[in-house]
């Protein structure tokens, strides 16, 4: 109840904290009770036919079947991060817990108005509209746990929901198609059966939440240890694929209080001052990332170098650093995008439009798995490329 609680407070941290304690069969229970209660609230107003479409087992089984499935395809589709079942074992049942508490959370002051509204006998446009409300913010809290779960962005997260909404309601069609025979597939019978089809799968799918869980405890154990900085750099790598910024960059530099040579540290939180528009800080930490380690992170360190440097306003240096990444990375669309623009700072536009058609090629010959991530740079690529055009 307190993880639900934060849900209306702080969403985003909550959903963290539902990753790292929530339990499965908890998250199906709460969801259960509030769904009974929101069916036996409306049904005094006859409106079950419009508010809830489906019984409470239902409810949970599109949430499971239908809406969490596809919002985890949809946001690997565009991110590219694998394998659709990979993604689908290593997700499903983090994004599972989160979107179950999210719904319960959403609906639960909807099921208790509907109580209190049908002691008041109110009318039946009041009922509707606050159910809108709550779906609506059932959304956004999807969208937080899509975001806190798989590290995207609340964009793609709040778009992947909506679209998994038209699953849901696609599949709760073919629940009121089928009627009451939509029992059968709840049968102890087919769902033995069905387990022991997908028991590798389940199993995997089972574990994945687990494996987090644990792998975090014995990270804050670690930290026990005042003297060991990677528990703290580990920690905040969690923090940073949650997209918690201000928590991932209090774990680096804590890990760097600890180490002051480690690299790994420094160049994380030289990115995120980066994104957070701190570029002189970011710069430092990065420099001091790469004189430790001059290949570090495959050498995408000097991409980041040169990236700062050209947003600083230092474009000699930002074309030193990103000339030695290209060359280094011959392949990586970022890296050249941002030597492209750099060149066209400088001046040198026909070199920049080589560069510029190089980027849009990194991403047509890359990985289909990965196209989706670097699509971007691709688009940004030929729209510098049409401004070189008209200054032509």
């Amino acid at each position: 109840m307190k993880l639900v609680a934060r849900l209306y407070v702080r969403p985003f941290a909550a959903m963290s904290a539902i990753l790292d304690e929530g339990r499965i069969l908890l998250a199906f229970a709460f969801a259960a009770a509030v769904a009974f209660l929101m069916r036996f609230g409306v049904n005094g107003h006859d409106l079950s036919a419009v508010v809830v479409l489906v019984s409470p087992f239902k409810i949970i089984a599109i949430v499971a079947l239908a809406f969490v499935p596809v919002m985890i395809l949809i946001v690997n589709w565009r991110e590219g991060f694998g394998g659709a079942a990979t993604i689908l074992r290593r997700d499903y049942t983090p994004v599972l817990v989160c979107v179950l508490m999210a719904w319960a959370a959403a609906l639960l002051p909807f099921a208790v108005l509907a109580w209190g509204l049908r002691l008041l006998h109110a009318q039946a446009v009041a009922i509707v509209a606050f159910w809108a409300a709550a779906n609506v913010y059932f959304l956004f809290l999807s969208g937080c746990a899509i975001r806190t779960s798989m590290g995207t962005s609340m964009p793609l997260a709040l778009t992947s929901a909506l679209l998994a909404t038209v699953a849901g309601g696609a599949a709760a069609m073919v629940f009121a198609f089928v009627g009451n025979g939509s029992y059968l597939l709840f049968s102890p019978w087919l769902l033995f059966y069905g387990y022991r089809y997908l028991q590798t799968d389940l199993q995997l799918a089972g574990s994945s939440l687990r494996s987090r869980q644990s792998f975090r405890r014995c990270l804050e154990m670690a930290t026990i240890n005042p003297r060991d900085s990677d528990a703290q750099y580990q920690l905040g790598l969690v923090y940073l694929q949650r997209r918690q910024f201000s928590e991932a960059a209090a774990r680096f530099r804590k890990a760097i209080e600890i180490d002051p040579q480690e690299p790994d540290a420094l160049y994380q939180l030289g990115r995120l001052d980066a994104e957070q528009g701190r570029f002189e800080d970011s710069l430092a930490s990065l420099r001091k990332a790469a004189a430790v380690n001059d290949k570090l992170s495959s050498s995408e360190v000097w991409r980041e170098i040169g990236t700062v440097e050209f947003q600083l306003g230092h474009l000699p240096q930002a074309e030193s650093a990103l000339e030695k990444y290209t060359t280094r990375r011959e392949y990586d669309p970022e890296g050249l995008f941002w030597y492209g623009k750099v060149l066209r700072a400088l001046g040198k536009d026909s070199a920049a439009g080589e560069v510029f058609e190089r980027a849009i090629e990194a991403v047509k010959t890359s990985p289909s798995h990965r196209r989706g991530r670097l699509r971007k740079w691709s688009g940004q690529s030929a729209s510098e490329m049409r401004t070189l055009a008209k200054r032509a």
